[in-house]
């Protein structure tokens, strides 16, 4: 909430009081995520009674992620390495999954998942990270 009088931040400091608001009347427990925790409004953040930090994933935990994603019905031409893109590429969950399902679509298209269309994807996805780009390219729709 500032004094900036634009149409996107009045519309946003709307939304921060009508949920200060219901903040502030509800009864039971909260349970705040966000990766953004510096960027919180300070009223907010004067609600918040406990914080807990979750480190980024390490090799072990990405290793994990990635084999809860894969499937052994994805056809692939045998040279997938999960551990390899794990050690790699130093992405969250939510990048992990990001990254999975674009290859997915593009092993859809070429007939089989390759390691070289896993490691596109995921320095795509290091690179949307590092320039802190959120945009997301439509690849196309489901005919009806």
């Amino acid at each position: 909430r500032s004094q900036d009088r634009s149409t996107s931040k009045t519309h946003n400091q709307g939304m921060v009081n009508a949920f200060l608001r219901e903040l502030d009347t509800f009864e039971g427990t909260l349970v705040f995520t966000t990766n953004l925790g510096s960027e919180l409004d300070p009223a907010v953040e004067r609600r918040i009674q406990h914080r807990l930090a979750f480190p980024a994933p390490g090799p072990a935990e990405r290793l994990r992620i990635w084999r809860n994603l894969w499937s052994d019905a994805i056809p692939q031409d045998g040279s997938v390495d999960l551990e390899a893109l794990a050690l790699r590429f130093d992405l969250s969950g939510g990048l992990i999954r990001n990254a999975f399902l674009e290859a997915c679509q593009r092993a859809a298209e070429a007939g089989a998942m390759t390691q070289e269309i896993l490691l596109r994807t995921c320095r795509e996805e290091d690179a949307n990270r590092l320039a802190k780009d959120q945009g997301r390219r439509i690849r196309g729709f489901a005919v009806a």
